[in-house]
């Protein structure tokens, strides 16, 4: 995954100590297992080194051709006989692998077949590829990620600032969404009234004081319940930090609170709110609340 197509230091044809890049290697640091970290500088010193042999062999033989396609066109050339005048052949991959064959002259073929068969005479532009493959970018997130869930257990104070963002739809990623109760969002007549409504807003506006969450236009037709999640934002994040120890404890039993408890008001008819399982219904929210029927 690291190496991908890097070459290999075996497929160099230039002295070595040219090469001013790093290289990947294994423990047993192999010329076939050891990598050019930088293609860029090995394909140009491969470049030159095919150059420079190429004219050592035009001293000598009778001519030499520089092939640069992915295929070398070999039916074009045959083995010398005789008293042949032989030239060399070398190929050049684009990958920087390099072949060289000697004593060797020209079919007679078809030209129009020469042209038909021709591959690109130059190297491609080479693709540029990423400096970090995405399967290994992935692989360091989430091992950033477990980092910091792991660090933040460490620090309680920390991780209930954090649950906290994400109970109030703060995070940038990742955030709870928490739907509060419907008696906390049904119109100026149907909300309950009395102590314990008194004691929850009491508190909500307290910790969103505290919060320097701002009220809004539309609380006259809403709940304070409902003024931490509909108007908490990324800002707030320094706010958390400041809560005492008391206060980060009770906002985060709070917001979920908020939410706790089924509306059975959907599964209850005027002519059977007297019932005997409406009365089994009403006893049960009762008993949670700690009062009696």
């Amino acid at each position: 995954m690291l190496l991908e197509q890097k070459p290999s230091l075996a497929m160099a044809i230039f002295p070595k100590e040219q090469y001013e890049g790093s290289l990947t290697t294994d423990l047993f640091a192999e010329e076939e297992s050891t990598y050019f970290d930088d293609p860029d500088q090995f394909l140009a010193l491969q470049k030159k080194a095919v150059e420079r042999i190429a004219e050592e062999e035009r001293e000598t033989a009778a001519w030499v051709d520089v092939l640069t396609a992915y295929s070398a066109p070999w039916w074009q050339y045959r083995e010398a006989e005789g008293g042949e005048e032989a030239g060399v052949v070398i190929h050049f991959h684009p990958s920087g692998a390099v072949e060289v064959r000697k004593g060797l002259v020209h079919q007679p073929v078809n030209e129009p077949i020469v042209r038909e068969t021709r591959e690109v005479p130059q190297v491609p532009a080479a693709k540029q590829r990423p400096t970090f493959s995405a399967p290994l970018l992935r692989y360091a997130a989430h091992y950033k990620s477990v980092a910091v869930q792991a660090a933040l257990l460490r620090n309680p104070r920390r991780a209930k600032e954090v649950a906290v963002l994400l109970l109030l739809g703060a995070g940038p990623d990742h955030a709870i969404e928490l739907t509060v109760h419907s008696c906390h969002r049904s119109a100026n007549g149907a909300r309950p009234v009395g102590s314990a409504k008194a004691e929850i807003d009491r508190l909500t506006d307290e910790l969103a004081d505290r919060l320097d969450v701002p009220a809004g236009q539309e609380m006259a037709q809403q709940h304070e319940a409902n003024r931490l999640l509909s108007n908490a934002s990324a800002d707030i994040a320094g706010a958390v930090t400041r809560l005492s120890d008391d206060e980060l404890d009770r906002l985060i039993v709070l917001l979920p609170i908020l939410c706790f408890a089924k509306s059975i008001l959907n599964r209850w008819k005027p002519a059977t709110v007297c019932s005997t399982e409406s009365h089994r219904n009403l006893a049960s929210i009762c008993a949670i609340g700690g009062c009696r029927m």
